[in-house]
């Protein structure tokens, strides 16, 4: 219980100091027994944003092995054609579920994306999405190693728990920088920048 209320404080602290994501991240994935974890921001008309769950020593292997997919991802807009992601950007879950129970066969193994996973030793996914009144897409995005198999009920219900606070951190953390946004426009105007603006 003490390790879920100190979770719990974290993803709030998550919201405001973005860099606690990882810490954040990696924690959650224990919960549900996973390699990694990853949380990313989709809005219409701007790159992805994200951040991976690199935050320790112990987790050397998903740096080394799975970090480089994580970038790759977050660089291109290749994740357009990538089944998995495309149907949970769709479907917008509001739990976490297994990404692979909603692809086929044929999709899980010709997806370019899950092709590279497996070859760094990356398995099933485990996917939430949130959508932000800001016209945002949160989503928050668990992997399991292959040699670990899929995602048993009661790890998802774990994590599950936590969701509701992810939830509400993604909003939080998305009302911060638009009064971010207006803040640096209301001072670019105030010292005369509005070409900038």
């Amino acid at each position: 219980m003490a390790m879920a209320d100190d979770l719990i404080d974290r993803i709030y602290e998550a919201a405001c100091v973005p860099e606690l994501w990882s810490s954040v991240l990696e924690t959650a994935g224990d919960l549900s027994g996973s390699a990694n974890g990853a949380i990313f921001v989709f809005q219409e008309g701007a790159p992805i944003r994200g951040r991976f769950s690199d935050a320790s020593p112990r987790s050397a292997q998903a740096l080394k092995d799975v970090r480089p997919l994580f970038d790759k991802f977050l660089a291109s807009d290749s994740w357009k054609i990538f089944p998995g992601v495309m149907r949970m950007y769709e479907m917008q879950p509001a739990r976490f579920v297994q990404v692979e129970d909603f692809m086929t066969p044929e999709e899980i193994a010709n997806d370019p994306q899950r092709i590279a996973a497996r070859a760094a030793g990356i398995g099933v996914n485990l996917c939430t999405a949130v959508p932000l009144p800001t016209g945002e897409l949160v989503t928050i995005v668990f992997q399991r190693w292959l040699k670990d198999a899929g995602y048993e009920a009661a790890s998802v219900e774990r994590v599950d728990a936590m969701r509701p606070h992810l939830a509400r951190a993604g909003m939080m953390a998305a009302r911060l920088r638009l009064e971010q946004a207006k803040a640096t426009v209301a001072t670019l105007e105030a010292i005369g920048l509005a070409a900038a603006v």
